[in-house]
Formats: C-alpha cells, structure tokens, sequence
C-alpha cells in the first residue's frame, strides 16, 4: 500500500478544489487591472515587431 505524506495530501487537495488563500494578491500591482494593460501591451508590442520583421524580410 502506497502513503502519501501529509504535505502532498495539503496540496492535493488546493490545487483538485481551486482554493486560493484570503490575502492572494497580484504581485507587482495593486489590482489585477495592472496585470490585464501588461497582458495586452506585451501583445500588442509583438504584434507591431511580427509586422515590421515581416516586412523587413517579405
């Protein structure tokens, strides 16, 4: 019979029922708000290097 430690049992049971901690925040940014304009403006940044290297090499 195979034991699982009390630990991986701890954090089996986080990750199978999704369960997030009270004070789980967004590092680096007051909201998550922040993050969403990083998201899109690192995006956008490739989508405009995409068309000129494309350009430059057509």
């Amino acid at each position: 019979m195979v034991t699982i430690s009390k630990e991986i049992k701890f954090s089996l049971y986080y990750f199978f029922e999704l369960k997030t901690e009270e004070n789980d925040k967004a590092p680096l940014f007051k909201s998550w708000t922040g993050w969403y304009v990083l998201v899109l403006l690192v995006l956008l940044w490739l989508i405009v290097l995409f068309y000129f290297f494309t350009k430059k090499f057509q």
